[in-house]
């Protein structure tokens, strides 16, 4: 499935327009879908979010995810058409940048910021307990080299 669909472009911007944007055409409609949610799920993931449009219907999306993939659909169009973004989709094509640097955070949904970009995760190099990894280099191993 995806974040986003049909009906809630058409909600949002109008049949005429999304027509306009995709030409008419299905196909390009699923291709810019595909690509609004990849961006959707990039900008998500800068922010420590692990989601995947797969796991998601577009009616149990959160409505900022639906949002920030509605944004980058109207960008990817207006671009298309040759045409600057009108100020009016604004709160839509703001929100994917909102999303990544953590200003608005989807409902329902818990970052988990070493999964963010930049993000580190530790672990203990005692063999002896559970869920660590013993290490790889020490001194030993690299005596002779």
């Amino acid at each position: 499935m995806a974040f986003i669909d049909q009906d809630f472009i058409d909600v949002a911007i109008g049949a005429p327009l999304r027509e306009k944007m995709t030409r008419g055409s299905a196909s390009e409609l699923t291709k810019m879908i595909t690509r609004s949610d990849g961006r959707a799920k990039s900008a998500l993931k800068a922010a420590g979010y692990t989601v995947s449009p797969g796991s998601y219907t577009p009616t149990t999306t959160p409505i900022e995810i639906k949002d920030a993939s509605l944004g980058y659909f109207i960008r990817m169009g207006y671009a298309k058409l040759g045409l600057d973004t009108p100020k009016q989709f604004e709160m839509y094509t703001t929100a994917g940048d909102a999303l990544s640097k953590g200003e608005i955070q989807p409902d329902g949904i818990d970052p988990d910021p070493e999964d963010a970009i930049g993000g580190v995760t530790f672990s203990d190099s005692d063999s002896t307990i559970d869920g660590s990894f013993p290490p790889v280099f020490s001194r030993d191993a690299l005596k002779n080299f």
